[in-house]
């Protein structure tokens, strides 16, 4: 049976595993998360390394439940608890300075990391101003990478348009180049046809003209 790290937890919601709905699941890239989240996640793509998942082939992990439980602290008060305030502070104000003054998606997903991080070896009911701050900044990082996704198909649509607009009016400026040139060939045609027909005639005049001379002459 599978034991993993104590307090390890599904690094979305950051709910501890369990055999039920919170039960661990890997996906193609390896990582795992409960079952709840990954019939949430939209589009299917991992969270932690952005690669795309078959929403019909979740591999159930079987785990000892046992190795989940945090290991005791001894004194809830001591240094250790002290650090972790600290700590929590600090990824707090690193939060607040993201919604105050932006960040690149690199500090973005530092952070994010750092708080999944942290919080995943913090009891369950702790820091729950942290638990909070964390998901929106999470919720946040995942729109904007859906936002730029988005953005960028936008873009694309908008220079196929623009080729097939520039490749219309080429093909329209053909057209009408062929135009041109079909009855310019047509009037040349009907001028030559005229031509041919008028030196037909005075040939003709002419010839009629001899006979009648001919005839004229032997009377």
């Amino acid at each position: 049976m599978l034991s993993l790290a104590p307090g390890s937890a599904c690094d979305v919601c950051l709910e501890p595993f369990d055999h039920s709905s919170h039960a661990p699941h890997s996906i193609r890239c390896g990582h795992i998360f409960c079952m709840i989240c990954l019939h949430h996640l939209s589009p299917a793509i991992c969270p932690l390394c952005r690669q795309p998942f078959d929403t019909e082939s979740f591999i159930k992990l079987h785990i000892d439940l046992d190795s989940l439980r945090p290991l005791s602290n001894g004194n809830m008060h001591g240094p250790q608890t002290q650090s972790a305030d600290l700590e929590a502070r600090r990824l707090q104000e690193a939060i607040a300075d993201i919604g105050n003054r932006g960040a690149s998606e690199q500090h973005l997903r530092s952070v994010i990391d750092e708080c999944r991080t942290f919080l995943s070896n913090q009891p369950r009911s702790s820091f729950q101003d942290l638990r909070v701050s964390h998901r929106m900044l999470a919720y946040m990082c995942e729109v904007r990478s859906k936002l730029k996704i988005e953005k960028k198909v936008v873009e694309d649509l908008h220079k196929e348009i623009a080729d097939k607009e520039a490749e219309k009016k080429e093909v329209e400026r053909k057209y009408e180049d062929l135009v041109l040139t079909s009855r310019a060939a047509k009037d040349t045609a009907t001028a030559i046809e005229a031509s041919l027909r008028e030196h037909c005639d005075r040939a003709q005049a002419a010839y009629q003209y001899m006979a009648d001379r001919v005839s004229t002459t032997e009377l």
